[in-house]
């Protein structure tokens, strides 16, 4: 595969219901990785700017059905229960939604990228 440029990830989907994030990722036979971030939350605008710019986080998010998730939507309220920790919140799910981690804050690319391969 060719190496991804930086720059934004390409989520999967982007404020889906969790019917849909379910459906795409059986489809696409991954689990779920759900990127809680709310528009206020200062923590997740670093993330956003700093490890979701981060190659090698591309490159794990690959390996997942990676949904980007707005708490404030409609359809994002329904992922909300998985912030346990606040904003922002990483949650990997299997395609019928249980949970299999979450990781709460913003962390930087290396630490990410190592969470996100250990939960494959």
């Amino acid at each position: 595969a060719p190496s991804m440029p930086a720059g934004a990830p390409r989520f999967d989907a982007t404020n889906p219901s969790m019917a849909q994030a379910l459906a795409g990722a059986r489809a696409a036979g991954k689990p779920v990785a759900v990127f809680l971030l709310a528009n206020w939350c200062g923590f997740c605008r670093k993330l956003d700017a700093g490890a979701l710019q981060d190659a090698s986080v591309h490159a794990e998010m690959a390996n997942f059905y990676a949904v980007r998730v707005d708490p404030d939507t409609a359809t994002g309220r329904e992922f909300s229960r998985l912030a346990r920790g606040g904003y922002p919140t990483i949650a990997i799910l299997d395609a019928n939604g249980a949970e299999k981690a979450n990781w709460p804050g913003n962390r930087p690319a290396p630490d990410l990228a190592a969470k996100l391969r250990s939960a494959r």
